[in-house]
């Protein structure tokens, strides 16, 4: 597959390949013998459970892609994937059977009972430009939908994302639809999200999927700007479920924010709306506090 090249790339972001190579073993190796009685664990392909910070959005997740095409500045996915950002910028499909691999995980996780649940997507956006003409997202979530398991989405591909609301709308008692929002400033968001949808496309799609009684989020992580974010909590917040507050991270502008007059600000705006909300751990930590407050006004 060719895959099309960004002219606006800024080079000095290129961050360095890791070699990861394994050394083969000297010898074969003999697998162990299965214990009398004792079931094989099916292992997962595709699907897998994040660690750290991410583990607080859900239990379980699947990237279809690897990289992605909106080059936000603020991503962290090369330095996850250990792999650089032009090549990161440049997204493919994580394997070319990902959707099989994806079909059987949903299987094995369908038959475990799951009930935990699958988040598209933490390291790449499942509507990234690449899917507009894949359409691989749409194949997973036809997948999901055959299933009972539970699943919700990230995305910033706004308008974008609304072509799969019918297989939301079917699934609606076991699935949410999640936006990241940033900034209100359209100027600024171009800096920032070069390629994912504008703002005001990400707040019509929330509102399209609320209509249709998709249970609906917002992610305001990284914050740049504290006034945009309080803007933006006040221009949802009668049309979605939850709204989650984190803080900047992997980037110099996190040292000029008082994290804790902002998330003292975020948490009274977000009582005095009477949305419920959640206050992620990083900025709780930066506030000096500890599991709580999270939760709705009384």
């Amino acid at each position: 597959m060719t895959r099309p090249r960004h002219p606006d790339l800024d080079k000095s972001c290129q961050l360095d390949l890791d070699s990861f190579a394994k050394k083969e073993p000297d010898s074969p190796q003999v697998a162990p013998k299965k214990a009398p009685g004792k079931k094989e664990v099916q292992r997962l392909q595709v699907v897998y459970e994040p660690k750290g910070k991410a583990a607080e959005y859900s239990g379980l997740a699947a990237n279809l892609y690897r990289g992605c095409d909106h080059m936000c500045i603020y991503c962290y996915g090369p330095q996850t994937l250990h792999i650089p950002r032009e090549e990161f910028i440049h997204p493919v499909p994580k394997s070319d059977d990902v959707i099989s691999k994806f079909r059987e995980d949903c299987r094995i996780l369908q038959a475990r009972g799951e009930k935990r649940y699958i988040l598209l997507s933490f390291v790449a956006d499942p509507y990234c430009l690449l899917d507009s003409s894949l359409k691989i997202t749409r194949q997973a979530l036809e997948i999901l939908a055959n299933t009972d398991l539970r699943f919700t989405i990230l995305t910033k591909g706004g308008v974008r994302s609304m072509r799969d609301f019918d297989i939301l709308e079917r699934c609606k008692d076991r699935c949410e639809y999640g936006v990241t929002l940033t900034l209100t400033d359209e100027g600024m968001r171009k800096v920032w999200e070069p390629h994912a949808a504008p703002t005001h496309e990400r707040i019509t799609a929330l509102m399209q999927a609320h209509a249709m009684g998709i249970r609906t989020w917002v992610s305001c992580e990284p914050v740049i700007d504290q006034e945009q974010t309080f803007e933006l909590i006040r221009k949802v917040a009668g049309f979605v479920d939850e709204i989650r507050v984190g803080k900047m991270n992997y980037h110099e502008l996190a040292r000029q924010i008082d994290w804790k007059r902002f998330g003292d600000q975020a948490i009274e705006l977000l009582e005095e709306l009477g949305v419920k909300y959640m206050i992620k751990a990083d900025l709780k930590k930066a506030m000096g506090i500890g599991e709580d407050p999270n939760g709705v006004a009384p």
